[in-house]
């Protein structure tokens, strides 16, 4: 082995014991051994909620707003907005009825963000965005039609 090669493999061997150290390194496998890959594979909407919420029943709720413009030039990048005065740690989880798997996304809301998230969604063609928020072990939706232009999935 050359110098050269034994110097640099310390090195970098030294960095990696460093940033673990410091716990900028995480493991992916534990932050992930709970994902619901189920429910975000299922092919309706109705499948998904059965999945991802147990069966629970969800309340159509005027506690969740979803604001997004009525019309989309591009379904592969749609802004959308949430907000709630839910209290507490919520669980945040959208549905795009025109996907072909339509759970686009779920989030942990911690209470210092005060029920609200901004973020865009990928249509593959004009329908509902449905928000579910979960707080307290109850669940709370939202729905808004939006009119996609050019398609975003596939």
């Amino acid at each position: 082995m050359r110098r050269r090669d034994l110097l640099k493999a310390g090195l970098a061997t030294g960095s990696l014991a460093v940033a673990a150290k410091a716990g900028l390194l995480w493991p992916v496998t534990v932050l992930a051994s709970d994902w619901p890959a189920d429910g975000f594979s299922a092919m309706s909407v109705e499948n998904a909620m059965a999945i991802l919420f147990v069966g629970a029943p969800i309340e159509q709720s005027a506690r969740v707003q979803l604001e997004a413009k009525a019309i989309a030039e591009n379904g592969a990048s749609v802004p959308i907005a949430i907000r709630t005065d839910l209290s507490g740690p919520l669980l945040l989880t959208l549905f795009s009825a025109s996907n072909p798997t339509p759970a686009v996304g779920r989030f942990e809301l911690a209470p210092q963000l005060g029920g609200q998230l901004d973020t865009r969604v990928k249509m593959a063609d004009s329908g509902d965005i449905i928000a579910v928020v979960t707080a307290d072990g109850r669940h709370f939706s939202a729905r808004r039609h939006i009119q996609v232009a050019a398609g975003g999935c596939g």
